[in-house]
């Protein structure tokens, strides 16, 4: 009976998903074949692959097949080591490791590890499971919390938190890279309140912000810790978003090693179900992390990148201190790379490096990239240009704490179709290889600031304005990292998480589902880079248009949930009288 259960349901969602364009290859389940391999003998594992091989290949393969026919791929498992023969001959896997890098498909997931070392990532064919997670953003939290549930230590966040030790390892290794406030840390018993992560280990204690008999909050959660969260929120999106910045730019350069050949990475996940930290890329309410704006960069058919890494190139130089390193390998050599993904070739590219100055936005040192960059037909990653980094930093006269190196690239007069439209100029996303951990540069307050804040004519739901990181009276400023721009409203960014030099701006858009009156909308806005988010962990007050908001200042999550609910009630008010 159960076996008949299962044609009929692979029948009936076969017919119901097949004429879906996003599907590109079909699997029988998800990690089961991985999971035979953690069952003993004495779980009889013999058994369990025979029901395997009866279940996912004689059942619902086969019932596939007769749906479908040639039409799509199909495979009984992922990851798995893909299979020796398919449809119209007998369907024959192949058995072995899973996750076995050099066939089929694999799965990857490290949490011990910092993911800015390139040799931690698996030399795979296709990766088609990968992820770290992060916090959804202060205002989705909000939806679904109350202020003593934001925090890390809350029964909520616990709760929420599916990853066995996951709201320990989120700020442990947010912290190699940003400064991470102790509140959103595990800490010791506090006064008998103790809790773990479900599922976890190795328990840790957290804080218990569980509702006591009285129905009030336990009295010592502060409003200080739900800012701390605030802040923690945007720097855990900035540590996946590096983290997914380097494992797929690097898996994207390998496609055209030889030896390796990785034809494909996704990341798990694209979307929340609920407000919880996890692995995506968009939140439950739709808005998007940090991440999902790299992603627009780094899955961009363009891309101007390196093989340089400050922690894969600490670790070779030790490595070559200890005679352990290949003798081809120099750490002081960065090489450049354009990825190009369309089939067609690109000619007269010119590529821009510099070295620039955190305190100035100035240029201490350029690149001698004089010759026409060419690169052939993608798919296919082209060595574009190398330089000496001790060489940058002598004549720059820069430490690796004060200065980090931006990369341009561009093909000026290259007429080709991007994105369904013909384009008279390719550039790649600016890029940028820094040279320390974010938390040990010499970051200064940026004088960030919105203007020219106004609606579309035509489309009153898009708002245009201009960010700008202007230079202070005195001429000097400071580089304004992962400048990200935010409001409780619903919608959509051209751009976001960006970084602005002293004196360079940013003209973005936001569409909204709903005309909004522009003075709601301004007052609703709130700017901050990482600088301000680092300074003392206490959130950025709301402010008017034309104001520097990247001073942290007292707020409160309170005061930011009563704006909150005052937006919504507005709109409630004007949604009902139809306005």
């Amino acid at each position: 009976k159960f076996l008949h259960s299962v044609r009929t349901e692979v029948r009936e969602q076969t017919r119901r998903l097949q004429h879906h364009p996003s599907v590109v290859m079909w699997g029988g389940n998800n990690e089961n074949e991985q999971s035979i391999d953690w069952l003993t003998k004495e779980n009889d594992r013999d058994k369990y692959v025979v029901d395997y091989q009866a279940l996912y290949v004689n059942v619902i393969q086969d019932e596939f097949r007769k749906i479908v026919g040639l039409s799509s791929p199909f495979v009984d498992s992922s990851p798995s080591n893909g299979v020796s023969s398919d449809f119209p001959s007998p369907y024959q896997k192949v058995w072995g490791e899973p996750n076995d890098p050099r066939r089929g498909d694999v799965h990857f997931y490290n949490y011990k590890d910092d993911c800015l070392d390139t040799d931690i990532y698996p030399r795979a064919r296709f990766v088609s499971e990968f992820g770290f997670q992060s916090l959804p953003s202060f205002y989705d939290s909000l939806i679904a919390s109350k202020e003593s549930d934001l925090s890390l230590r809350s029964n909520f966040s616990m709760f929420r938190q599916r990853h066995a030790n996951g709201n320990s390892e989120m700020p442990h290794n947010a912290a190699r890279h940003f400064k991470v406030p102790v509140s959103q840390t595990p800490l010791p018993n506090h006064e008998g309140h103790t809790t773990t992560l479900l599922g976890a280990s190795h328990p840790m204690q957290y804080r218990d912000a569980q509702l006591s008999s009285t129905g009030k909050a336990d009295p010592w959660v502060p409003s200080e810790e739900a800012n701390d969260f605030d802040n923690f929120s945007y720097i855990s999106q900035l540590e996946q978003s590096i983290c997914y910045d380097t494992a797929i730019t690097l898996w994207r350069r390998l496609s055209s090693d030889p030896s390796v050949k990785t034809m494909g990475v996704l990341y798990w996940q694209l979307n929340d179900i609920w407000q919880a930290p996890t692995w995506s890329s968009i939140e439950h309410s739709g808005r998007w992390k940090t991440t999902h704006f790299f992603a627009r960069r780094f899955f961009s058919p363009l891309v101007i990148t390196t093989d340089y890494s400050y922690v894969t190139n600490a670790k070779r130089q030790q490595e070559n201190q200890d005679g352990r390193t290949s003798p081809n390998h120099d750490p002081d050599v960065i090489n450049l790379y354009a990825i190009w993904d369309r089939p067609v070739p690109l000619s007269g590219g010119k590529l821009a490096v510099s070295l620039v100055k955190i305190s100035t936005g100035q240029s201490v040192w350029s690149g001698s990239f004089s010759q026409q960059i060419a690169v052939s037909g993608g798919p296919g990653v082209t060595r574009v240009g190398q330089f000496s980094l001790s060489e940058a930093l002598r004549v720059g006269g820069c430490g690796v704490k004060e200065c980090f190196f931006t990369l341009d690239l561009s093909f000026p007069e290259q007429k080709v179709y991007v994105e369904g439209e013909k384009t008279d100029t390719i550039h790649a996303p600016r890029n940028f290889i820094f040279l320390s951990a974010y938390k040990d540069l010499s970051l200064t307050q940026p004088n960030l600031k919105i203007r020219d804040l106004h609606r579309d004519a035509k489309q009153t739901n898009i708002v245009t304005m201009t960010v700008d990181n202007a230079h202070t009276h005195d001429g000097v400023g400071s580089a304004a990292l992962f400048v990200w721009v935010e409001s409780p409203f619903t919608g959509r960014w051209s751009d976001n998480a960006f970084h602005l030099l002293p004196g360079e701006s940013r003209t973005l858009t936001f569409t909204l589902p709903w005309p909004i009156a522009t003075p709601i909308f301004r007052a609703s806005l709130k700017l901050r880079s990482l600088y301000g988010a680092e300074a003392g962990f206490v959130p950025e007050t709301h402010t008017q248009a034309d104001d520097s908001t990247d001073t942290p200042k007292k707020g409160g999550a309170l005061g930011v949930r009563v704006w909150s609910v005052c937006v919504w009630t507005v709109i409630c008010v004007l949604s009902f009288f139809g306005l």
